[in-house]
């Protein structure tokens, strides 16, 4: 497996083709990858550390194609962070769309860092 690096203001492309710019990493603790801010509204990219191989490729599009019931509720606000689009840079898979969802303890925004807010209180 390769090694991936990414920087700031780095354009990728989702396997529909539409451009995505990573702006900012959130969090580099994950075990396969890095979550980064993009420049689309409610989105963030999952970045690999390493090239994945042609079965996780397999998978992710299975998983892309297959979404399970409640990735969205009645009233639209997307309950499961799932993968929505395979990222890549050139035509190496390097990482895949993944919405901000409804209950994520982030706020993003693409002037900063996220903040980490805790959950509202009920009452």
């Amino acid at each position: 497996m390769n090694k991936l690096s990414f920087a700031p203001n780095d354009d990728l492309k989702t396997s529909k083709g539409k451009t995505i710019r990573i702006l900012d990493i959130v969090d580099s603790g994950e075990i396969n990858g890095s979550i980064w801010l993009t420049d689309q509204p409610g989105v963030f990219a999952k970045l690999f550390h390493n090239s994945p191989n042609v079965d996780r490729e397999e998978n992710l599009q299975w998983m892309i194609d297959n979404p399970p019931p409640g990735v969205i509720n009645s009233s639209g606000q997307v309950m499961v962070s799932w993968p929505e689009d395979l990222l890549l840079r050139g035509n190496q898979l390097v990482g895949m769309v993944v919405p901000q969802t409804a209950i994520d303890w982030f706020l993003a925004d693409s002037m900063s860092h996220l903040l980490f807010q805790s959950p509202p209180e009920e009452g």
